[in-house]
């Protein structure tokens, strides 16, 4: 991995406050990622939701306890270089991932994780629908359990609005 891109993302972590909350931390990261994106191909981007995340209002999306300590954030960082720019990407996403998803049961087929509340949107209807995502093993389901077996849909992660909103609490 280029060592100068490396550089800067741990030197973003040195500016006051980044680790004070959740969403500026998040804040920080998307906002290198921004500024950073020429160095990740579109694909790079798609395959990690680094597209997706990046654009997400953090005041909306960031849960308040996504499970993990702040506070070790740098350290974790700076331990755990990354030799490729695509383990770096997927690393992002998923800590990006686990600061806007809410958690639901645990999943079903894997008993290894808890499922995700995501918003898939139907891409010629625009009807939404929460469905239910293994971080895991991928496992998708209704919210009755059902397997989840979605046409064309964009995916968001869902918000305590939209659980409120379509019916769930």
């Amino acid at each position: 991995m280029n060592d100068n891109l490396w550089k800067s993302f741990i030197d973003c972590f040195k500016s006051p406050g980044v680790t004070r909350n959740f969403i500026d931390y998040y804040t920080a990261i998307t906002s290198w990622i921004q500024n950073n994106k020429h160095h990740f191909s579109v694909d790079l981007l798609e395959k990690n939701r680094l597209d997706i995340l990046i654009n997400l209002n953090p005041n909306i999306y960031v849960i308040e306890d996504p499970g993990f300590p702040l506070a070790m954030e740098l350290k974790r960082f700076e331990k755990n270089i990354p030799e490729k720019l695509e383990i770096f990407a997927m690393i992002l996403g998923n800590r990006l991932w686990e600061m806007v998803t809410i958690r639901g049961e645990e999943c079903p087929n894997c008993e290894g994780d808890e499922m995700r509340y995501l918003l898939a949107e139907e891409i010629s209807t625009k009807d939404k629908k929460i469905i239910l995502e293994c971080n895991s093993c991928g496992w998708t389901e209704n919210i009755d359990g059902t397997l989840w077996s979605g046409g064309r849909v964009a995916i968001l992660p869902a918000n305590k609005e939209d659980l409120k909103s379509l019916f769930i609490s």
